[in-house]
């Protein structure tokens, strides 16, 4: 998932949190024969969000059209 730069320093282990989250959800997915999108590069700047996590309207859509770019096509579709 996209991020700011503020969002691995706002826990306990840093940046360790977050990699242990990125597993735990890959873990899941895998679990369940499911993609995982990564869009954590998605968005290249830091004005696109509103707090850590959040994006604005202009980040948002960023995120949207590359996450439509990056997803398989779903079961069944071409």
């Amino acid at each position: 998932m996209p991020t700011s730069n503020d969002w691995g320093p706002a826990h306990g282990n840093g940046a360790g949190d977050v990699v242990t989250f990125e597993a735990a959800v890959r873990d899941i997915a895998d679990r369940h024969d499911r993609p995982v999108v990564d869009l954590s590069d998605a968005i290249d700047s830091e004005a696109s969000f509103v707090d850590a996590i959040h994006l604005d309207r202009e980040g948002a859509s960023f995120a949207t059209a590359a996450l439509a770019e990056a997803m398989p096509p779903t079961r069944g579709c071409p």
